[in-house]
């Protein structure tokens, strides 16, 4: 069943603020803002409603989202960035039936689905198997109509030869991170992009 997002009618100002963030990142000139405030005083909230009216105004945007967690964050440096390549991944099932993303969100992220394939496999092999399920990946892809054969054919490929990398040689944190930088880099160029981290403290 999906759930509604909330109504949300406070927040003008901040709402103001962010759109004219969003519309300097547009133009190329790309930031990192922290949005600050007391435990319970709407942070989550205010994010969620940017979202929802950006994509609704800019239909190439878009809003990927990171949730850290007091339970798992401080002993999962990847969480955030899990849930970020996850979502931009295509699963969107669950976060859309939870309530967490709209149908609309959950559409743009499914239509951008070839060219994060894409990125991967040019900027972040060693991607596959730890920041997301390659198995999964595949399952995705397989049923997306914008995969075209070949780009199909190289991600099966691409998950073969990770499988077969010893562990000896993976990657250490330094270089993951710059992988997923540079996949980020490349949707970029494709679509504007809005990364949401929340829960940043954990």
């Amino acid at each position: 069943m999906q759930v509604e997002p909330p109504l949300f009618f406070a927040r003008q100002q901040e709402l103001g603020l962010l759109d004219t963030i969003l519309d300097t990142a547009i133009r190329g000139q790309g930031r990192v803002y922290f949005v600050t405030g007391e435990p319970g005083s709407g942070k989550t909230a205010l994010l969620a409603a940017f979202s929802r009216r950006a994509m609704q105004a800019n239909p190439e945007l878009v809003v990927a989202w990171g949730q850290c967690s007091a339970f798992t964050g401080q002993g999962d440096p990847y969480f955030p960035f899990l849930n970020i390549l996850r979502m931009l991944a295509g699963e969107v099932e669950i976060p859309v039936s939870a309530g967490i993303i709209t149908p609309l969100h959950a559409r743009r992220l499914w239509a951008s689905l070839p060219e994060t394939v894409e990125a991967l496999l040019e900027q972040g092999q060693d991607l596959f198997n730890r920041f997301l399920s390659s198995k999964d990946l595949l399952s995705l892809a397989r049923l997306h109509p914008g995969i075209q054969p070949h780009l199909y054919k190289r991600l099966q490929a691409g998950v073969k030869q990770d499988a077969g990398q010893p562990a000896q040689a993976r990657p250490q944190q330094a270089a993951l991170f710059e992988q997923f930088t540079r996949v980020l880099c490349r949707l970029a160029q494709h679509h504007p992009l809005v990364l949401v981290v929340d829960d940043l403290q954990w």
